[in-house]
């Protein structure tokens, strides 16, 4: 993952991030704004990939991964933020990925793209 670019593309996103991350390793909420979790620990200890998972489980958007054979793997996203808004966002049957991880990491960015988009709505 591309954790500096990330940040600077959503950045309402990224510091709830954060904030999940610093309520997961209980930090005191005082000091979870002035926290950041340096960059390359968010690829090794303090964030494993597969966390983003639950980050975005906790906030309503659901993914789910999917194989039809080996080396074609698919995603699906849903989200139900909104009474008026559920959407689904997939993977599209035409584009499908060799890897599990690649599949998960294209989900990942364009979850980051709808919590962006939620959260500057509100």
């Amino acid at each position: 993952m591309n954790w500096p670019g990330i940040k600077e593309k959503y950045p309402k996103s990224w510091n709830l991030l954060i904030q999940f991350k610093a309520e997961d390793i209980s930090l005191p909420k005082r000091l979870y704004l002035a926290y950041e979790l340096p960059i390359k620990s968010l690829t090794s200890n303090d964030l494993n990939i597969r966390d983003l998972f639950d980050f975005f489980d906790y906030n309503d958007i659901w993914i789910e991964i999917e194989t039809e054979k080996v080396g074609r793997w698919n995603y699906y996203i849903h989200n139900c933020y909104d009474d008026d808004e559920i959407f689904i966002i997939d993977s599209n049957d035409e584009q499908y990925y060799p890897t599990r991880k690649e599949a998960e990491e294209k989900a990942f960015i364009q979850s980051f793209v709808a919590l962006e988009k939620k959260l500057k709505k509100s």
